[in-house]
């Protein structure tokens, strides 16, 4: 059977654009013009994958991917938005109601390509028997508002001192950042965030920016005694790139590339959203092990 997407945007000509992107693709394709009448479609035909514009008339994207999230845990989730939308965006970041953000204008064959990912997550969650828990967990790594707006920087092609200002001005982060770029594993020294970019890339440091991110969320370190765990789990990690460049360099000969570069401080990213989202399960277990361990 067909994968079924459902498209919603008030605009017919973008949604028509949808369609024939998808045409001949194998999946079953359906609009609607506004959230009431996703929701109306959903009552009656089950879907996997929603796509939903974010600014719209009447019920907007946010609401509509309440909706969804509340009734139909099961349907996942994935934002399609315009430059003007990042305030809602933001909003749908911090409840982690979707789990992708896709830019307008599109790329066709992008597109395509993330959505056939998309739905090979999904088979694999789906053997596992967690897709449904994945989907109403309500906090997820996200970017942050600085991240968006360092990505509406790099596109408008900002210099680097705009770039370095704004990461700078959130001084938890910039702090991160700097831990990781003067670690052993990327062999520089450097104070400042300028010329963190400079020795390391503006693609490496947006790459840490979002690890950081992703430790630094407040809705994750907002109960007290998980706040010094998650800080013990951020510098594991810090240590667990440094081994892994180690290790890649000795064996390979050569520096780790850049797009695996940051791999080792994402790989406990999982536990930072467990602790968030069974805080109550989380804090029984760490105290039973400390009572069983109390050196």
């Amino acid at each position: 059977m067909n994968k079924s997407i459902l498209f919603v945007d008030d605009e017919r000509p973008i949604l028509a654009a949808l369609k024939r992107v998808f045409a001949g693709k194998g999946f079953d394709i359906f609009i609607a013009e506004s959230g009431e009448e996703a929701l109306s479609f959903l009552e009656k035909k089950v879907t996997d994958l929603v796509i939903t514009d974010v600014r719209m008339p009447g019920m907007n994207g946010y609401q509509l991917l309440k909706e969804i999230r509340a009734n139909y845990p099961s349907i996942i989730r994935v934002v399609l938005s315009g430059y003007n939308d990042e305030d809602l965006v933001i909003r749908i970041q911090r409840e982690s109601l979707a789990k992708r953000y896709l830019l307008k204008p599109w790329k066709n064959q992008e597109l395509i390509r993330t959505v056939e990912q998309i739905f090979s997550v999904e088979e694999a969650l789906k053997k596992r028997n967690l897709l449904e828990l994945v989907n109403r967990i309500e906090f997820l790594p996200s970017p942050g508002d600085i991240c968006i707006r360092l990505n509406r920087l790099a596109e408008q092609d900002a210099g680097t001192d705009e770039i370095a200002r704004t990461i700078e001005s959130d001084q938890s982060l910039t702090a991160k950042i700097l831990q990781v770029a003067n670690s052993s594993g990327q062999e520089i020294r450097t104070g400042s965030v300028r010329q963190a970019i400079d020795y390391l890339g503006l693609n490496n440091v947006m790459n840490i920016l979002l690890s950081a991110a992703a430790f630094n969320n407040d809705r994750a370190v907002s109960n007290t005694c998980t706040k010094k765990d998650i800080e013990v789990l951020w510098k594991h990690a810090v240590l667990t790139n440094d081994i892994l460049a180690y290790l890649y360099r000795r064996i390979a000969g050569h520096p780790i590339p850049d797009m695996c570069s940051m791999a080792g401080l994402l790989h406990d990213i999982g536990k930072v959203v467990l602790i968030h989202n069974y805080t109550g399960k989380y804090l029984n277990a760490a105290a039973a092990i400390r009572c069983f361990c109390p050196g």
